[in-house]
């Protein structure tokens, strides 16, 4: 199955279920692919701690 996943915000140096769940997918042998953006939006006082 081809699974494609849209994300508002991809961590990358962080461990969350966005980097764990499509790593499962593949390993069940799935093709997945992740759209996201390096921008976090809207910028506000609670954004600025995950930078």
């Amino acid at each position: 199955m081809r699974i494609v996943r849209i994300e508002a915000y991809y961590p990358a140096k962080l461990g969350y279920h966005l980097s764990y769940i499509p790593r499962y997918q593949q390993r069940k042998g799935h093709t997945v692919a992740v759209i996201s953006s390096d921008r976090l939006w809207p910028a506000g006082k609670g954004y600025k701690t995950m930078l």
